[in-house]
């Protein structure tokens, strides 16, 4: 097995992963290729050897003789952090540390048994910091067992920085227990360093905008100097073919090589109100950036944001993946936190602008959701092309909440929103009588008279204000939102995703202090509760009806009660 042939497999199961058939996490690496070769080489592993491995165990598998398509068949069968083959010596776990004092045992059985055989430890940087591993390096090192420990570090504890969660050096603590070591015989350790920069731990960040380079600017700006390592960021800008001024600036633009654009050529709708065609942003712009993109993550942005959390993409990572690391699937609706900025400079921190919607939907939603790859497949689109500008964001958010899913998270990443044309914008439903609309947005022209058209028309030409464009296929909110919780439904039916349940009924338990025996104890109560038995002398007594008492027990129990349909549904 050489570098190559150990890319082409990771590849070829990152492509099975990305369709879909593997529903467990799976952790690819790349760029560590040559290293692992030179090692197997150097140190002359033998097929009597034992092997223990992290949760990232492919390459260590295929190099120590386990045919590929064994262990393709353990990935597919979504062992890929667990994989054990006994019959080649070769072991995994996928808890931190926790295959080391498993390697320690082996070693010390095959030097007391006098065996030929060693004991291969690999171990991530994260893991060579914790505890576990350090007691048994050292354990290992003075009973000088045969065992060779092999740190591969790629500067990650999971998605933070390794030096940052453990305030010290990997590097540094290799060179002390080398040094240490020195007069073992049958010890080692050895040490190599990689970056890992494989597509799937990739955040895809789409932008669709026109002529605001000011705007632009800022937000191309605050994405490469908050992140934390650049070839993280998959970056696509779409903008129309018309919209020159944007091309000749991303053209010119001094991270240019890292920025992916599309040019959008179509303007496929025609406006019912304004008789305008225009362009669909969501089908014609940003799900073709999708497509062509490679990232596993998903995150779409406005052209008048900036990012204020430095790091963001590893936060990112790490905020998705220890989501889904008790998952069976990877379906994830991450909510950032947005600062909007009003005219007067001021911000109000929120995951859910629209406070009616959230009412109405039950569920909140984000302005700027990130969901992985396989949440975009299952649904066939990330943002409901159906949707030309408002109201994909909604659907999305309140679709998932609502489903069985139900896989959202707040994550601790920080945008600044400026709302430049919000103030500017008007929709027909604040220019037009109530009556004529539905669902929330939605038109019904059917019965929508030429002369409200025509007056909506006339306050949009005398205030300056650009039309929210509708057609004829712009669909019900509220419709949407059920097409998608039945998707996602359908979806975890048929994967027989088990990892969810549904609340049958809530018990609380009061703290009383008994008027007897002066002890406190803890009574579990129901909304018919007048009276508490103590559980220590046996006194009834009968609950005070003020707030302290049974009013106040009564209150809680009715907002608990209430509460638990909405949980069941997912909210």
């Amino acid at each position: 097995m050489n570098s190559k042939q150990i890319r082409d497999f990771e590849k070829e199961i990152e492509e099975i992963y990305e369709s879909g058939k593997i529903k467990a996490p799976v952790h690819l690496r790349n760029n560590n290729e040559a290293d692992l070769c030179a090692i197997f080489k150097n140190y002359k592993v033998k097929k009597e050897d034992y092997l223990f491995s992290t949760w990232a165990s492919h390459s260590h598998a295929l190099l120590k003789g386990v045919p590929r398509e064994e262990v393709k068949k353990k990935i597919l069968e979504g062992k890929s952090i667990t994989l054990h083959f006994p019959e080649h010596n070769f072991f995994s776990s996928a808890i931190v540390g926790g295959i080391c004092p498993i390697a320690v045992g082996t070693a010390w059985q095959l030097k007391t048994s006098k065996s030929d055989a060693r004991v291969y430890c690999f171990i991530g940087d994260m893991s060579f910091l914790t505890g576990i591993a350090s007691e048994s390096i050292r354990y290992s090192m003075n009973h000088d067992l045969p065992i060779t420990w092999v740190v591969e570090d790629n500067g990650k504890s999971v998605g933070t920085i390794t030096e940052e969660t453990w305030n010290g050096s990997t590097q540094e603590w290799y060179q002390i227990y080398r040094n240490l070591s020195s007069k073992c015989k049958n010890f080692k350790i050895a040490y190599y360093q990689y970056n890992m920069t494989y597509p799937h731990s990739g955040t895809g960040i789409f932008v669709c905008t026109r002529k605001r380079i000011d705007s632009l600017e800022l937000l191309i700006e605050s994405v490469f100097s908050s992140c934390s390592n650049k070839d993280n960021i998959d970056l696509w800008i779409g903008f129309d073919e018309d919209d020159h001024k944007t091309s000749m600036f991303l053209s010119c633009h001094q991270e240019k090589d890292r920025i992916n654009t599309y040019v959008n050529s179509n303007k496929g709708s025609s406006c019912v109100l304004c008789e305008k065609d225009y362009v669909n942003r969501h089908k014609d712009i940003i799900q073709p950036m999708v497509d062509r993109s490679d990232a596993e993550y998903l995150w779409v942005l406005n052209d008048d944001l900036t990012i204020k959390t430095n790091n963001f993409d590893l936060i990112i990572e790490q905020c998705v993946e220890n989501f889904l690391s008790d998952k069976v699937d990877r379906v994830f609706y991450g909510m950032p936190l947005v600062h909007f900025i009003d005219q007067k400079g001021l911000a109000k921190d929120t995951f859910s602008l629209d406070h009616d919607n959230k009412l109405f939907f039950k569920t909140e939603y984000s302005c700027y959701p990130l969901i992985t790859r396989e949440t975009e497949k299952i649904l066939g689109h990330f943002l409901n092309t159906k949707f030309a500008s408002g109201g994909a964001d909604i659907v999305l958010g309140a679709g998932i909440g609502l489903s069985n899913y139900c896989r959202k998270e707040e994550m601790p990443v920080v945008l600044e929103d400026k709302l430049v044309d919000t103030f500017k914008r008007v929709r027909p439903y604040e220019v037009l009588p109530s009556e004529f609309i539905r669902d929330n947005g939605g038109m019904s022209y059917e019965v929508l008279p030429q002369t409200i058209v025509e007056a909506y028309v006339d306050v949009l030409k005398n205030n300056n204000l650009s039309c929210d464009h509708y057609d004829t296929s712009t669909p019900s909110p509220q419709l949407e939102i059920m097409n998608t919780v039945a998707t996602l439904n359908k979806k975890m039916k048929e994967d027989q995703v088990i990892d969810t349940i549904s609340p049958v009924g809530l018990d609380i338990l009061l703290l009383f202090k008994c008027s007897n025996c002066k002890t406190l104890y803890r009574s579990p109560s129901s909304h018919r509760m007048d009276h508490s038995c103590c559980t220590h002398c046996g006194k009834i007594s009968y609950i005070k009806a003020n707030r302290g008492g049974h009013e106040y027990m009564l209150d809680l129990t009715n907002r608990i009660r209430q509460a638990v349909p909405e949980v069941k549904k997912g909210v």
